[in-house]
């Protein structure tokens, strides 16, 4: 089963390197990662072809359009049965892709999720990191904790480019909605890098989430 990587990447020259390499550790000959470059002012080109790996394909968008759009287009170009995505600043687990396609040998299940774990990077100051408290390890269904079949998708249609933030709460909860077979693992999946610039920790993406869960409340209400 052909695995396609997704990343969206905007303002990623810090951290890119460290998400490409933690992917292509755990992906075969034949698969690919996606990098989608959302009009960055970084020069996210250089660094792909730094790497030096045949299996990561780039694209750059004339305009920025956000996360939403960049997942579409690289939706779009993807070759493989199975999609994954990785943001530009974060760590996929090893042994991760052996137990997803474990999973997924079970032809009734069409989505995998795993558990997730959040850590402070590295060069964030003393000052800063004493902001946060992070959660133990935990099951969560986010972007990056996730694979799912291509056909799946196709039937659910895109990542909604209205949507500031949530959009990948929007898809799952569009997902869900099919009562195709989901297989939770218990094995950590991702690590999430907290750096002080994460979009999702924002007031305004506080407020888009929000708006996301609340047309979720409205679409289970709908079906009850």
């Amino acid at each position: 089963m052909k695995t396609s990587v997704i990343m969206p990447a905007y303002r990623a020259s810090a951290y890119i390197s460290q998400a490409l390499r933690s992917a292509l550790d755990e992906l075969a000959p034949d698969d690919e990662v996606i990098v989608v470059d959302d009009a960055s002012p970084d020069d996210i080109q250089a660094i792909v072809e730094q790497m030096g790996d045949a299996r990561i394909r780039y694209r750059r968008l004339p305009r920025n359009g956000g996360a939403a759009a960049a997942r579409n287009e690289g939706l779009a170009m993807a070759g493989g049965d199975l999609i994954q995505f990785l943001d530009d600043d974060d760590l996929w687990v090893p042994g991760r892709q052996a137990v997803a396609l474990g999973l997924m040998a079970t032809p009734s299940v069409a989505i995998v999720s795993g558990w997730v774990e959040h850590f402070l990077s590295p060069e964030m100051p003393s000052q800063a990191r004493q902001r946060y408290v992070l959660p133990p390890p935990q099951a969560a269904v986010l972007c990056g904790s996730t694979a799912i079949r291509r056909g799946l998708l196709e039937r659910v249609g895109d990542f909604d480019t209205s949507l500031v933030s949530g959009e990948f709460i929007d898809l799952a909860s569009r997902l869900m909605a099919t009562q195709a077979g989901w297989a939770r693992s218990d094995a950590l999946f991702l690590r999430r890098r907290i750096h002080g610039g994460n979009h999702t920790l924002s007031t305004s993406g506080h407020s888009a989430y929000l708006a996301v869960v609340r047309a979720h409340l409205q679409r289970q209400r709908g079906r009850a």
